[in-house]
């Protein structure tokens, strides 16, 4: 079964310390999931655009338009459970340095049919490491 939905996330991420301080970020995100089901696992195409706001070492902050791609697999663990390694490009446009490389692993509790409570750690190319919680909905 091919299937394309509307989906939706708001996240709240944190990164290791780095530079004498840790990375923030909150942000919202709309978009779209395209995915094929073969035998209960979920290969899946995201598409999305949002906004974040962010904060950093030495008391930098700002906010940006961002957009993602992300390619990954969703594989059940149990009712209502599963989990998603993926890659992820992500450009927030209006940072300096604002485009990188993510992979990482999502798991997903499917709180129903439409609604996840989700937490992630991410390893970014610059050798950070984020840890993500968020909700995502489906549409």
């Amino acid at each position: 079964q091919t299937c394309a939905l509307p989906i939706s996330q708001v996240t709240l991420a944190r990164s290791s310390s780095f530079a004498g301080g840790r990375y923030q970020d909150r942000g919202f995100a709309f978009g779209g999931r395209f995915y094929q089901t073969y035998e209960g696992v979920k290969p899946f195409l995201d598409a999305g655009i949002g906004w974040t706001w962010a904060k950093g070492p030495a008391g930098w902050k700002d906010n940006s338009f961002v957009w993602q791609g992300t390619v990954g697999v969703e594989f059940p663990a149990a009712k209502g459970l599963s989990f998603s390694p993926y890659v992820q490009y992500r450009d927030r446009t209006s940072f300096r340095d604002g485009d990188r490389w993510n992979c990482g692993v999502k798991g997903n509790y499917w709180v129903n049919e439409r609604t996840a409570v989700t937490a992630a750690v991410e390893r970014a190319i610059d050798e950070s490491w984020e840890y993500r919680v968020g909700v995502n909905y489906r549409f």
